[in-house]
């Protein structure tokens, strides 16, 4: 199971806009500086949408030869056509990834039913690797109810689910399945409550330029240690003012720290 703070990696991009892979190694020896759980590739702090599928596994390819064995790789293989989603799953395992994730389908509203059909038919393409489940409904327009994740418990490959959502009670109905999967928290203004309920795992945007910051904030508050929570929660906060989780705000904070990997192509201004 995955276990700490998961770092939702930002793609380097170039001037021009191209994928720049060459800047992956420096920028994942950079991330690995801190005691991280795993990498998550392709997300929306990746700037997935507005990516080509080949430049998606290109960059899990890049991300998971740099990682080394060092911290999974988790890759981000969701899509609005089911069928490009199993492939982009498929190409992901070849590239090395060492578990999957797939956002709920997007722009379109769907049902339940329609959301159980598409998780089982990605996580189906690849049975080795396990699979996550990521829930963010103000990105998707989409979300997976708490029941129809349950449905998906006989899934062989299930492992974990991802919850990028806006208040602790809607992550609240996962808590009493710690231990049987992972269940991480996506939104870094949830992280301590989480921690402090028994959570184990967050995947945290700001990790992408701040990844000791997170790592030590959510070890704070698994240890209860509020003084240290305090201090780190301001810090965070001084952090979320500058960047609002925008790929190019936090590019530019982490050229600031030394760390440059290119421009963004989501911008913000």
């Amino acid at each position: 199971m995955i276990d700490g703070v998961v770092v939702a990696a930002l793609t380097p991009f170039d001037d021009a806009g191209a994928l720049d892979v060459r800047r992956i190694p420096g920028y994942v020896d950079f991330l690995l500086e801190a005691p991280v759980g795993g990498i998550m590739v392709g997300g929306t702090t990746g700037e997935f949408v507005t990516m080509t599928s080949d430049e998606r596994i290109e960059a899990i390819g890049a991300f998971a030869a740099a990682a080394g064995g060092r911290a999974p790789v988790i890759a981000h293989v969701g899509h609005a056509a089911p069928a490009e989603a199993c492939r982009l799953a498929t190409r992901a395992a070849e590239a090395g990834a060492d578990a999957l994730t797939a956002i709920t389908p997007y722009f379109h509203p769907v049902g339940q039913a329609a959301v159980d059909a598409y998780f089982r038919h990605v996580a189906g393409a690849v049975p080795a690797l396990p699979f996550h489940v990521y829930n963010y409904p103000d990105a998707s327009g989409n979300r997976i109810a708490p029941a129809t994740f349950r449905a998906l418990l006989d899934m062989p490959n299930l492992a974990g689910v991802k919850l990028s959502v806006g208040t602790f009670a809607e992550v609240e109905p996962y808590l009493e399945l710690l231990g049987k999967i992972t269940v991480m928290s996506g939104n870094d203004a949830l992280a301590v409550p989480f921690a402090e309920a028994g959570g184990t795992a967050i995947v945290s945007g700001n990790a992408s330029v701040r990844p000791r910051l997170m790592a030590d904030l959510f070890a704070a508050a698994r240890g209860r240690d509020a003084a240290a929570v305090e201090r780190l929660v301001a810090e965070l906060d001084r952090l979320r003012e500058r960047t609002a989780a925008a790929p190019d705000r936090l590019k530019a904070v982490l050229r600031a720290s030394g760390v440059d990997i290119g421009s963004a192509r989501v911008r913000t201004a």
